[in-house]
């Protein structure tokens, strides 16, 4: 029996894309505009029987490695590392060289055989056809654990216990079981400040893993587990979405499709953040994170209302939406209970809407970011990197500048976004004429070539370009030449024009 394909749609790496952003959301990731957006769809969901799953991966290492499967002698030791992942300039963990994965501060016993895998800041996918997405979440400040060496007890970060599972499993099942395992004995280690969810998939199953630390208190000679944690399987005709908070909710500790850490209920129970005689239920989500923010709950309704539309009565955020009570801006936050924690699409969803949505920079919605007039109210670049929405021709007479504001005065600073990830370009307008329009993403389609695509075949022609072979990059960039807009052509001559 052929077995369906995984997709795995891993961003940051050979696509430069865009994480959706969080407009002012409380994330654990960093005190930037940064965001990990996962979505996974079960294999009953999707156009072609394929199981999918993706995350924008909001980590400054992303270069991909192929690491081989390999063979170990029998009573082997593998190293636990820190520093596979860093976030900026200002973190003390750097750039390694290739084949480093940063500072040895444990080792655990290894397997005598390991499967290939893809390894970035969080590795991503093996030769099984087992891939993992990552989100970072928040948790209670209680629970938290920083990396004081040779302090710190705690020794399992997510992306090490990624690589772990990557090595050693073959399906998601196993790999939950196997992260569980390694967090607990090896007490969880946070490397951005909280806890983290997973989206797990294998070409038949889809599962969602959220882990928690423990706090600073744990030693791995208390007996104790070194990690609270909770996974549930998502229904194969339904699809998820983590957006750096957590979305499992009720534990049904009986239901097989249900895995969770011993302590799950103890923990809270002991440090008094649930009373079983209270007769309420308890809620993974509520009893070990703070309440979910607007920019998390945001990029949820982007897009659970546009793949399910008629599920429930969705909180108008359109621009088209009408000014008043209850709608725009006046509307009431609507809660992280309002979302299910998994739902079933109206219709089957292929990996383009999934690029589509990951590109999504939140268009025609009350999210939408925008480029302001004037120096002084230019947006934080965290908010806008990487879009290729908004574009600026700076060859033709009338210099169309894509931006929300049309008919910006002389002088105004004007943001390209159509470069690649996190650089920003400006343009000094001084006599022209300035007219334009915002080129707009169609999320229901499913044919048409949309101006994300392009902007992500640019991007892969860049690579190309990058890796030495200017043959690959010249045929994506003549399908450039015949999709692409204006911004988008100009581009893609002058990338043709430096090809030898």
């Amino acid at each position: 029996m052929r077995r369906s394909p995984i997709r795995c749609l891993v961003y940051g790496a050979l696509m430069a894309t865009v994480a959706l952003p969080q407009l002012g959301a409380q994330s654990a990731r960093s005190s930037k505009q940064e965001g990990c957006t996962v979505i996974g769809v079960g294999r009953l969901a999707t156009v072609d029987g394929s199981v999918i799953t993706s995350h924008t991966d909001c980590c400054s290492e992303c270069r991909i490695q192929v690491i081989p499967g390999r063979t170990f002698p029998k009573g082997s030791m593998a190293p636990v590392h820190w520093g596979m992942v860093y976030f900026g300039a200002e973190d003390d963990r750097k750039t390694l060289p290739l084949g480093e994965f940063g500072k040895v501060i444990g080792e655990v016993p290894q397997v005598e055989h390991t499967h290939a895998y893809f390894h970035t800041g969080y590795s991503q996918m093996n030769e099984k056809q087992l891939a993992i997405g990552e989100s970072t979440c928040s948790q209670r400040a209680e629970l938290d654990v920083p990396f004081v060496e040779g302090i710190t007890r705690q020794i399992m970060t997510i992306e090490q216990a990624q690589v772990f599972a990557l090595e050693r499993c073959a399906t998601a099942r196993e790999a939950v079981r196997t992260i569980g395992s390694l967090v607990e004995k090896y007490g969880f280690l946070p490397s951005c400040g909280g806890s983290e969810a997973l989206c797990i998939a294998d070409p038949r199953d889809l599962w969602t893993m959220e882990i928690c630390s423990v706090g600073t208190e744990w030693t791995p000679e208390s007996g104790k587990p070194g990690a609270i944690w909770a996974a549930r399987r998502v229904p194969d005709d339904h699809a998820v979405v983590i957006a750096n908070s957590f979305r499992i909710r009720e534990l049904d500790l009986k239901n097989p499709e249900v895995l969770a850490s011993p302590n799950v209920v103890r923990e809270a129970i002991d440090r008094g953040w649930y009373n079983p005689k209270s007769g309420q239920p308890f809620i993974w989500q509520e009893v070990y994170a703070p309440p979910v923010m607007e920019g998390n709950l945001s990029r949820i309704w982007l897009v659970t209302s546009r793949l399910a539309p008629s599920l429930k009565p969705w909180p108008k955020r359109s621009l088209d939406d009408l000014a008043g009570p209850r709608t725009l801006y006046a509307q009431p936050l609507e809660g992280a209970a309002f979302y299910p924690f998994s739902f079933r699409p109206e219709r089957k969803v292929s990996v383009r809407d999934v690029i589509s949505f990951q590109r999504s920079a939140f268009e025609d919605t009350v999210q939408q970011p925008i480029v302001r007039r004037g120096k002084d109210e230019a947006p934080e670049p965290d908010l806008l990197s990487a879009t290729s929405m908004l574009r600026v021709d700076l060859e033709e007479l009338g210099r169309e500048v894509l931006a929300a504001d049309a008919s910006a005065d002389p002088g105004t600073e004007i943001i390209d976004l159509s470069g690649r990830t996190g650089e920003l370009a400006t343009v000094e307008v001084s006599d022209l004429d300035v007219t334009g329009e915002l080129e707009r993403m169609d999320l229901n389609s499913e044919g048409d070539i949309t101006m994300s695509e392009v902007g992500t075949k640019l991007d892969l022609a860049r690579a190309y370009i990058d890796m030495g072979d200017p043959e690959g990059a010249r045929s994506i960039l003549e399908e450039v030449l015949k999709e692409g807009g204006a911004g988008h052509k100009l581009e893609a001559e002058r990338l043709m024009a430096g090809l030898p």
